[in-house]
């Protein structure tokens, strides 16, 4: 900009009229103006967004009165500042709320030559959404801790499995797995967590070990009983005797249950002498169980055992595996070692079928008025569970098992003509083919006349 004249001129008048008496040296002295940068756009970008989600804005239109190159930044209204560069730029946030998004020009060249802050752009950024479920409904609830609606990137949150009357925790699904009833989850996308209860074999009030009530198998086909044990009382070694005929049925193996890796088994087949005044021959099994049993069990029934036996006899054939109730087993809690007492629900009845399901029907057909499909019992299930379904009027009936991607797995009744009433039928686990199916949720239709429903079905290994 002009600054002064200079020579035979001394002003700083402009324009300056000058009288010619004589030759003239005259000189226009400029000096350099002071830079100065426009204030950009208000940036353009999205509204809305959710945590973790790339979010591009865009700002310009800034200056240089100098016409220097000018470059940009932008406040994304979190306390963070983006690094100097183009005028699009990107961004992600970690936690929900709004905020407000503004952009300031620097000459590139004289980088303390800034220009004011822009106007702001509003943007509300949403969190991850943690979706719980439990496994059947009803069965129990999973606390959230912290319980909110929406959750910010990488938050941790606590799940606690409570079960209700009846059931018992069994393990996670979706986005985490695990056999404990608390876990937790960090929060870096939506996230579906399923919470898998089992009914509860009995209702306890003391300590108690439990077998399933009865089953039924093929002739060759190996089984496999689920032991259940709880105790209000401290036990560090329990032991248990079976008692059963071995022209029917022969022990295979044992193995813990799935949520028992600190306890240890043994296996002693015990050759006790012929008892005769007991119906079964000779086969007496002991089991023992070491470890910290007590903050396993108590008071909450948990699967401990399971026993594995193969069908030996013919088709017809039955027998019971009884648990020797006279046995005692030790608590260590107490200076002087003690026995304590464990009471039993039942004893497990073991028949040999000929066929791969069993079908009966209920004789009192009478009180049935509408269709009806219930949860099979046992579920979770191995190696077979029972399905029982109402018909108030004779139909046509199909029964059928699909996999969680809807492959027919299985036709249990297809096409039959069935009579009104109650009718109960077995699954062996077995698929078409009679070959065992993989472990996991089966899906189990059924159709009667224009009577539809479907029920989930979880087979253990």
């Amino acid at each position: 900009m002009f600054d002064r004249w200079g020579g035979d001129e001394n002003s700083q008048e402009n324009p300056l009229i000058i009288s010619m008496e004589n030759d003239k040296d005259i000189s226009a002295v400029f000096r350099e103006s002071a830079e100065s940068i426009s204030q950009p756009n208000t940036p353009s970008g999205p509204a809305n967004g959710k945590v973790n989600q790339l979010l591009v804005y865009t700002s310009g239109n800034s200056t240089s009165n100098l016409g220097h190159e000018i470059e940009y930044r932008f406040d994304w209204g979190d306390g963070n500042l983006s690094e100097w560069g183009p005028t699009t730029q990107n961004y992600k946030y970690a936690v929900v709320d709004t905020y407000l998004v503004k952009a300031q020009a620097r000459c590139k060249a004289h980088n303390g030559i800034t220009s004011n802050w822009s106007g702001g752009t509003a943007v509300q950024i949403s969190g991850h959404n943690l979706i719980v479920s439990v496994d059947p409904d009803g069965s129990g609830i999973i606390k959230k801790n912290p319980d909110k609606l929406e959750y910010n990137h990488n938050e941790p949150v606590e799940l606690i499995a409570m079960n209700n009357e009846g059931y018992l925790f069994d393990h996670w699904g979706g986005a985490i797995s695990g056999h404990q009833s608390t876990n937790s989850i960090i929060m870096n996308d939506d996230k579906n967590v399923l919470a898998v209860f089992t009914l509860s074999p009995v209702d306890l009030d003391t300590s108690e070990i439990s077998l399933l009530d009865s089953i039924s198998v093929n002739k060759g086909e190996n089984f496999e009983l689920p032991l259940y044990i709880t105790s209000l009382d401290s036990i560090s070694i329990a032991q248990f005797v079976f008692e059963y005929d071995n022209t029917i049925i022969k022990f295979v193996s044992s193995r813990l249950g799935s949520n028992s890796d600190n306890l240890l088994i043994s296996t002693v087949n015990l050759n006790l002498p012929f008892n005769p005044t007991s119906q079964f021959m000779n086969e007496n099994l002991l089991i023992q169980i070491y470890g910290d049993i007590t903050n396993y069990v108590h008071g909450v029934l948990q699967h401990v055992l399971t026993l594995t036996f193969q069908a030996v006899g013919n088709y017809g054939d039955s027998c019971k595996i009884i648990i020797d109730q006279n046995l005692e087993h030790t608590n260590l809690t107490s200076i002087n070692a003690k026995m304590l007492p464990i009471f039993f629900k039942s004893d497990c009845k073991v028949t040999i079928k000929n066929i791969s399901h069993i079908f009966t029907e209920d004789s009192d057909n009478q009180k049935i008025s509408q269709f009806m499909l219930y949860q099979n019992y046992p579920n979770p299930f191995n190696p077979d569970t029972q399905i029982t379904f109402n018909l108030p009027t004779p139909e046509i009936v199909n029964l059928t098992i699909y996999d969680m991607v809807g492959r027919k797995v299985r036709s249990l009744i297809f096409n039959q003509s069935m009579s009104a009433g109650g009718k109960t039928v077995r699954w062996d686990g077995m698929d078409v083919n009679l070959n065992p199916v993989s472990a996991g949720v089966y899906i189990l239709a059924m159709k009667a006349g224009d009577f539809k429903k479907t029920i989930k079905m979880l087979y253990l290994k």
